[in-house]
């Protein structure tokens, strides 16, 4: 959880006992102890009460009705009544057009003037 070694060990612990003190130390290390143990036991609950609603919803019979959907039917039904690939072909004859050289008239030069 924590990337914490022995030498950060060892400086937290020097620290603590500056601050706190050698005779208080057992107390705010047991009050240290309680405070993890109950934030243990709260993400704990957290979690099975989670569960408990997501089951009591029936999450898990949605998520299997959504795994059973036909994915593939929606994607075809989407690419017939978009007709993408007739689109794409008239585009692709539009921008050939555009590509072949422009015919024009060939005659005698104008003289200005």
């Amino acid at each position: 959880m924590f990337d914490i070694g022995w030498p950060e060990i060892i400086i937290i612990a020097i620290v603590t006992i500056l601050l706190v003190g050698p005779h208080e130390l057992p107390r705010v290390l047991r009050s240290f102890t309680l405070g993890v143990r109950r934030l243990r036991e709260m993400a704990f609950n957290f979690q099975s009460e989670i569960d408990r609603l997501a089951h009591e919803a029936d999450i898990d019979k949605l998520k299997d009705d959504l795994s059973k959907f036909p994915h593939n039917k929606v994607a075809d039904e989407i690419d017939d009544k978009l007709d993408l690939e007739t689109e794409f072909n008239e585009l692709r004859e539009i921008v050939e057009e555009d590509k072949m050289p422009k015919k024009t008239k060939i005659g005698p030069d104008k003289k200005l003037g």
